[in-house]
């Protein structure tokens, strides 16, 4: 059972990261996060975390119930309440009364939980509420998303008030990972009223993952006047030019090139990207990371997966390899489990046999997977280790999802 580390969330996170046998590099790979993630985790540079990155840091440090609410007691510590100053003595206890006359609340309560419209009206309404901060506010607006008609990552036809508030957080926010995913929830978002302040972003913002998310931002609207060569002048002149954490998050420039292609629905991006051998293999894995778009492999035709595959068999980058394996946790492809087999027992980067580790989950009832999963559990790496033991179980880490 995991122990309870005290301190701060950051403390807690690396104590727990360096007792389970993980570098940040392993933990960011299993728990579906980039490395840039986790390490401003750990330094405090990002004291509040979304409740879905401690859910996911959890699963992948198996913590215990304990160890998780302690986790989750330290990224959101109660606010102290100053002592009343009038009377310190004990009181006397006063019965609890009966819960009556509460009818018509608990009913409009009910009411609220099944039914969408009112979660949808709460969701913006937290949105457009200057009271709480960016990344509350930026929460509530993937909540507004999922709420919405149809796919969420479809145009989510926000109101004129809702990309006003983005708008504003993009273009004001201290906080460069606020402004970035505000950039990022205007993709295929069809406003207007979103072209110059992504625009002013691409150009001007000192943040190269702020400016990166302008750029695909833009592609939706890359047949507007001054767009396009806003975005070839990027993809050509931009410092940001080389990926600065691991091979999943976008240069300034990749995102510009990937602009330019214009406008398309998320599940033809992908599509395209993979399939385009004019792209380079960074660029083309790039739009199958989970952290952009959130998809699985299965969702897609065999074409897709095989391409995904190729490109983790020529590369020899390990980052790019290891998100290539990573991304086949959710395709059964007998002919993909011969590299992976191989890349399990004997790569020397430790971030690959954990991919690979994770890549052969579907593949896991068949004996020489089995046998090469069970071997893995004696590897040097916790990190493979734990995912060995999670493939065999069946249990999901989310490198694909």
């Amino acid at each position: 059972m995991t122990a309870v580390v005290a301190g701060s969330f950051g403390a807690q996170l690396k104590a727990l990261r360096e007792s389970a046998g993980y570098t940040q590099e392993e933990l960011a790979t299993i728990a579906g996060l980039s490395v840039h993630a986790i390490s401003a985790l750990e330094r405090g540079e990002r004291r509040r975390p979304h409740v879905e990155t401690i859910r996911a840091l959890s699963v992948a440090l198996d913590l215990s119930a304990v160890a998780r609410d302690a986790l989750l007691k330290s990224a959101r510590p109660p606010t102290p309440r100053p002592a009343s100053p009038e009377f310190t003595a004990p009181t006397i206890p006063v019965a609890p009364t009966r819960l009556i006359g509460r009818d018509a609340d608990v009913h409009l309560l009910q009411g609220w939980l099944n039914d969408p419209a009112s979660r949808r009206a709460q969701a913006q309404a937290n949105v457009l509420n200057t009271s709480l901060g960016d990344r509350e506010r930026l929460s509530a607006l993937y909540a507004l998303r999922r709420t919405g008609p149809g796919s969420m990552f479809a145009d989510p036809s926000y109101d004129e008030s809702v990309v006003a508030a983005v708008i504003q957080i993009g273009m004001t926010s201290r906080d460069a990972d606020a402004r970035a995913n505000a950039w990022t929830s205007l993709h295929f978002v069809e406003d207007s009223a979103v072209l110059q302040p992504l625009l002013y972003a691409l150009a001007n913002d000192s943040n190269e993952r702020v400016r990166a998310a302008a750029a695909r931002a833009l592609s939706t609207h890359v047949d507007e006047p001054g767009v396009g060569d806003a975005l070839r002048r990027a993809a050509a002149e931009d410092p940001n030019d080389q990926p600065t954490v691991a091979c999943c998050i976008p240069t300034v420039r990749e995102s510009a090139r990937l602009a330019l292609r214009g406008g398309m629905t998320p599940h033809d991006a992908v599509r395209s990207a993979v399939l385009d051998e004019s792209l380079s293999p960074h660029e083309r894995l790039l739009l199958t990371s989970p952290q952009n778009l959130g998809m699985r492999l299965d969702q897609f035709d065999a074409d897709v997966a095989r391409a995904v595959f190729a490109l983790g068999v020529a590369a020899d980058d390990p980052g790019l390899r290891a998100r290539a394996w990573g991304l086949l946790e959710a395709v059964r492809e007998p002919e993909f489990k011969a590299p992976l087999l191989e890349d399990l027992a004997r790569h020397p980067a430790e971030n690959v046999r954990t991919a690979a580790a994770r890549g052969l989950i579907q593949l896991r009832d068949e004996p020489d997977v089995r046998a090469a999963l069970e071997q893995a559990l004696n590897d040097s790496s916790a990190g493979v280790r734990r995912t060995a033991r999670a493939s065999l179980d069946g249990v999901g880490l989310g490198f694909g999802r």
